[in-house]
Formats: structure tokens, C-alpha cells, sequence
């Protein structure tokens, strides 16, 4: 006969059915109102994403990539009614778009709110000359930087160092009126506005150099630099300086060395380098002219010498120093040398002994 089984402890009572079906109801019901909680994330993430699919297509006759920022610099605000640029919009699948409500924003100023839309908002004013019509390859062109600095919302009297960040939104056919407006209907193209040049670079070599090759190094601004120009005069003055063409820097580089032969100088030869840092508000195909260029450094004497050794033989003379010896004869290099081995090897011997 099979012993019975003790009655439980009321120490460890047995889990009832009921609440058993009940924890795991509640467990399925939060599983799934965070699997739902989820989803809704997911898609407003995919909606924000679908919201920044407008652009800037073109700047000042420029076209920008698809990879560039859409920057306004000083020159730019300079003019800011002969500054213009074209607006590329995005549709949806079958959805025709024949003209837009364009309106200025702050950055996140989320103008598809109605409240920030209200007049007595500062994040987001209409611009002039609604509805704009949508021409063909979905591009609104013919628009100025000077009717968004209309609007009080984009301003050019001050940028920071990093830019200052804004965002157009362009409400699709229908003006947005008092209601806020579905992820659908509306798209932001984002620009930057930067009329702040980087600062006067702090120059590390020594600011007096004689040989063939000088080497010019700086400390790394804290802008964004796009890259460094070098420029040179017979003078200490800065301001009459002329651009070197062909060298620059880029971004990641806090040095760059310039040969004497690369500033035209002779034997006997002085002159003045400086260097400058040039920001990223450009556009690429602007080449020079793009970007906020900031004040030329302090200028670095440079002599061009006579030197000699064997980097003048390999035509490099990065570093190297003026030595009375010459090698130019091969003759003598090589006697030289043999000369050299030979009494490194007796020194070697009585050493041993």
C-alpha cells in the first residue's frame, strides 16, 4: 500500500487554478499593450522619418548633393534677396501635389500644430506669396533667402559658431488653416544658417624657418571646418596676402608642410605663410567661394637656403638641417661612407679586445 502523501505546509500552499489563468490573462493583456505601444512608435518614427523627405535641390545656381546640408552662409545673408534656392518635395504614392503653403519654423518648431502656428507663436510664421505652385519634378523654384528672413523667424544677425538650425515646411494643396495637419499632408526641408567664421587658428611651429621645406601646424578650431587655405606674401601683412594655389588642409589635418620651390622662392628668398580655417557652410560645387573664411593667422617667416645631405639627394628635405658637408659628388659620398664603416668596425675590435 502506497504511503499518503502529507498534507501541504501552510508554509507553501498550492498556486490555485484560477489565479494561475489570472496572471497569465494579465500577462498576454501587458505583452500586448506593449507590442501595440510598440507598433504606434514604430510608426511615428516612420512618419517623422517620411516628414524630412523635402530638400533643397539648388542654392545660388548650385546644385546640392544629396548628401549636403542646405547652409546659408555670411556672403549669402550679405544679399539675402539675390540669394536663391529651389525646394524639392516629396509624394506619397498616387498622391498629385499642385502647390504648397510654405511656411518658416524653428527646428522642431513641429508647425504642423496648429498652436505653433498661432500668431502669437514665435516658432513657426507663414511666408509670403502662398499658395507657391509645384512644377514639374516636383520643385518649387524661384524662392529667396530674404522671404524667410521676412517671416522674423530665420535671421542672419547671428549664427554661432555650429550654425543655427531651421526648418521650411510645405503643407500640401490645401492651406493648413486651425487644425493640425497628419504626417500625410505636409514636408520639411531643413537648412542652416551660418554667418560665423571660425576663429584666428593658434600656429604651433616656429614662426621662423630656414631651409628648402617649412612646416606649418595649428591647433584644431572647435568649428565645423570644411578645410584650411594657406596664403603668402614678401610682407608680414595678412590682409595683402595672396591664396597659395593647389595646397590646402583638410578638416582632420593640423599640419601641412609647403616646399620653397612651391612659393617660387630662390636661394636668398623671404617670405610671410598664413593659414586660415574655412567652415562647412558651402556648397561642394562652389569650390572656393563656399564657407565662412575666418582671419588669416599670424604669418611664419620663412628663408629659402642652400641645403645639403642626403635629403637633398632623395629630394626630400622635409626636416632636415643645414650641414657644411657636402654630398653632392658621389665620389666623395661614397669615400665617405667606406671611411665611416671602416673605423666603426676597428672601434668595434678594440673594444672587444
Amino acid at each position: 500500500m502506497m504511503p499518503l502523501c502529507p498534507p501541504p505546509s501552510r508554509k507553501h500552499s498550492p498556486f490555485p487554478a484560477t489565479r494561475l489563468a489570472q496572471g497569465l490573462q494579465s500577462n498576454w493583456a501587458m505583452r500586448g499593450a506593449s507590442f501595440f505601444a510598440a507598433i504606434l512608435i514604430a510608426s511615428s518614427s516612420a512618419t517623422a522619418r517620411a516628414q524630412q523627405a523635402d530638400r533643397i535641390n539648388r542654392i545660388d545656381g548650385f546644385v546640392l548633393e544629396a548628401t549636403e546640408d542646405a547652409w546659408f552662409n555670411a556672403e549669402q545673408c550679405a544679399d539675402p534677396s539675390s540669394t536663391t534656392y529651389e525646394l524639392r518635395i516629396t509624394t506619397g504614392a498616387g498622391v498629385a501635389v499642385t502647390q504648397v503653403y510654405l511656411w518658416a519654423g524653428r527646428e522642431q518648431g513641429n508647425c504642423q500644430e496648429f498652436v505653433n502656428r498661432m500668431t502669437t507663436s514665435e516658432s513657426c510664421r507663414e511666408m509670403a506669396g502662398n499658395p507657391r505652385t509645384v512644377e514639374p519634378d516636383n520643385l518649387i523654384s524661384g524662392l529667396t533667402l530674404q522671404e524667410l528672413i521676412d517671416t522674423g523667424v530665420v535671421t542672419c544677425d547671428t549664427s554661432g559658431l555650429q550654425g543655427t538650425p531651421y526648418e521650411i515646411f510645405a503643407f500640401r494643396n490645401s492651406d493648413p488653416g486651425s487644425t493640425d495637419v497628419p504626417g500625410s499632408d505636409y514636408g520639411i526641408a531643413p537648412i542652416i544658417v551660418d554667418v560665423t567664421p571660425p576663429a584666428e587658428l593658434s600656429i604651433t611651429n616656429d614662426l621662423t624657418q630656414v631651409g628648402q621645406s617649412f612646416g606649418i601646424s595649428w591647433t584644431r578650431p572647435t568649428d565645423n571646418i570644411w578645410i584650411y587655405r594657406f596664403y603668402e606674401n614678401d610682407i608680414d601683412d595678412p590682409d595683402t596676402a595672396r591664396l597659395i594655389e593647389n595646397i590646402t588642409a583638410s578638416q582632420n589635418e593640423t599640419s601641412q608642410t609647403i616646399r620653397a620651390s612651391t612659393l617660387g622662392m630662390q636661394v636668398g628668398d623671404t617670405k610671410y605663410v598664413f593659414v586660415a580655417a574655412q567652415d562647412r557652410a558651402f556648397i561642394e560645387s562652389s569650390g572656393e567661394n563656399g564657407g565662412n573664411l575666418g582671419p588669416l593667422s599670424v604669418g611664419t617667416q620663412v628663408n629659402a637656403i642652400t641645403t645639403t645631405g642626403f635629403c637633398e639627394a632623395t629630394g626630400d628635405c622635409t626636416g632636415c638641417s643645414v650641414s657644411p658637408l657636402s654630398l653632392r659628388d658621389p665620389e666623395t659620398a661614397s669615400t665617405i661612407l667606406w671611411m665611416g664603416l671602416a673605423l666603426a668596425v676597428v672601434l668595434a675590435r678594440r673594444r672587444r679586445q
